[in-house]
């Protein structure tokens, strides 16, 4: 399925608000509205940024990527699904089973 403004299979999140495939809205939270409710809820010990970023804002996992608000890519390195990558089809099909 395609998200709104998607070119070239990269997606585009620049919007506020996107529509699931069943026609409800999804509500798209802004960077600085994400990064307030981390600080007034997320733990100290909550890694969610490398050593060069500032805090990450991952809307997608692609096969072995993580894609954040901006489209950047990240190699996935830190979950186990580095073993069989996000949105795997083999997996989907295994669970759909």
């Amino acid at each position: 399925s395609e998200r709104k403004g998607e070119e070239d299979g990269e997606p585009a999140y620049s919007s506020a608000s996107d529509t699931a495939e069943d026609n409800t809205t999804i509500v798209i939270p802004s960077y600085d509205e994400v990064i307030q409710l981390r600080e007034a809820y997320y733990s100290g010990s909550v890694s969610v940024s490398y050593s060069n970023s500032g805090p990450l804002m991952i809307m997608e996992g692609r096969q072995c990527h993580l894609i954040d608000h901006t489209g950047r890519k990240y190699l996935d390195t830190r979950n186990n699904v580095a073993h069989v990558g996000h949105q795997n089809p083999n997996v989907i099909q295994a669970i759909i089973k």
